[in-house]
C-alpha cells in the first residue's frame, strides 16, 4: 500500500474510464434501489458511497491505480443523478398511465 494519498491531475474528457464510472454509478443505484429495497436517497448516496470508497482506495494505491480522481468522482455523481432522474419519470409516467 502506497504510504501517501495522490490526487491526479485528470481532465473532464468523457474517455472509457469516465464512461465506467458514470455507467456504474448509474447501475449502482438501480441495484441498491432494487436488491436492497432502498429509498432513492440511500441508493444514491449507497452508489456515491462505494464510488468515494473506491476513489479513495486508488487514492492510496496509486501506484497501481494512478491516484484520486475529482474528475471521476464527478462522473459518479453524474451517473447517480441521471439514474434518479431516469427513475423519477419512469414512474411518474407509470403513475399517469
Amino acid at each position: 500500500m502506497g504510504n501517501d494519498f495522490k490526487v491526479v491531475e485528470d481532465d473532464m474528457d468523457f474517455v472509457l474510464d469516465k464512461r465506467a464510472h458514470f455507467g456504474v454509478s448509474y447501475g449502482l443505484y438501480f441495484m441498491s434501489y432494487t436488491l436492497c429495497d432502498s429509498s432513492q436517497s440511500a441508493a444514491m448516496l449507497l452508489a456515491a458511497g462505494i464510488g468515494l470508497g473506491y476513489e479513495i482506495y486508488q487514492g492510496f494505491e496509486w501506484e497501481t491505480h494512478g491516484g484520486f480522481s475529482k474528475e471521476d468522482m464527478i462522473y459518479n455523481m453524474v451517473g447517480i443523478v441521471t439514474a434518479n432522474t431516469v427513475h423519477k419519470i419512469w414512474l411518474y409516467i407509470k403513475e399517469i398511465i
